[in-house]
């Protein structure tokens, strides 16, 4: 049994909090706080998995077609983000309703605030492990895999600057940003 039959991939966990630094070596992404998993997808269906939570999709019924929105059979590294009414991540809405504080959560169809899966690696495709590649490399093969919906969306992330990166998001965030 492969580890998509098996749901045995992990999370592709980075390493702890530090400054901020420039290295052609590196790549740099915002994540925003919201509910890490994996998707598992197929031609068939999405089912999301996280540390906290197995069956996800039943706290977030508006992601169950994200396997409409790729070309194979894969494995997703992400987050499930809810933003506020400025567009700004929700990470306190996500968790209400990964752990079910909400006095009823919505069925498929329309959400008022609805959640979206936002990939950043991809660790299988089509029956091969993708782990013992590069970043680089299955941030390519998620590029060419995924098509940018409503509720599916790609990590953004730049190489090698990750000073002036950072100190565009705090511009941005007005210094709400932490180095991790």
């Amino acid at each position: 049994m492969d580890m998509f039959d098996s749901r045995s991939a992990s999370l592709m966990y980075t390493g702890g909090e530090c400054l901020p630094f420039d290295d052609a070596g590196w790549l740099f992404e915002i994540h925003s706080g919201g509910e890490r998993c994996l998707a598992y997808l197929d031609d068939k269906r999405t089912f999301l998995e996280s540390p906290r939570f197995s069956g996800l999709l039943s706290r977030f019924p508006e992601l169950s077609t994200l396997n409409q929105s790729v070309r194979c059979r894969c494995i997703l590294d992400g987050e499930v983000v809810i933003t506020d009414e400025k567009g700004q991540p929700d990470p306190v809405e996500v968790n209400r309703r990964v752990s079910g504080n909400v006095p009823s959560l919505p069925h498929r169809g329309v959400c008022p605030r609805p959640a979206v899966f936002v990939a950043s690696d991809m660790l299988y495709q089509s029956g091969y492990s993708l782990t013992d590649l590069p970043l680089s490399e299955r941030k390519a093969a998620l590029d060419n895999l995924v098509t940018e919906s409503a509720q599916f969306s790609i990590v953004r992330y730049v190489t090698a600057h990750g000073t002036a990166f950072y100190q565009r998001i705090c511009r941005q965030h007005r210094g709400s940003v932490t180095a991790k």
